[in-house]
């Protein structure tokens, strides 16, 4: 069981759970980053980057990120969210369900 499950991972789902994570909170994310219109693309005046970045690189350099706070990264598209006694339950392409507060 999760304290937070986070759907989607793009730069907002990244960011939310490099933050929910480093607060020590029980953190997933599910998504898929190359499904982010930021995979593929050149980024450039990016605040705190120089020059031209790969929007792919950084997806995956957030991910990491969010991992090495400790959040559990899933790479899935999520087929369908409900609400549980016990909070939410998202079941995931594989089959498998997800269980948050």
């Amino acid at each position: 069981m999760y304290n937070v499950a986070i759907i989607g991972a793009g730069p907002a789902g990244i960011q939310a759970a490099i933050h929910s994570a480093r607060k020590k909170v029980a953190t997933v994310m599910v998504g898929k980053p190359r499904n982010s219109a930021m995979h593929g693309t050149e980024i450039e005046n990016y605040f705190g980057f120089q020059g031209v970045q790969s929007g792919s690189g950084m997806l995956d350099n957030g991910i990491e990120q969010a991992r090495s706070s400790g959040c559990q990264f899933i790479d899935s598209n999520v087929l369908s969210l409900s609400k549980s006694e016990k909070g939410f339950s998202v079941r995931i392409e594989n089959g498998t369900e997800i269980c948050a507060r």
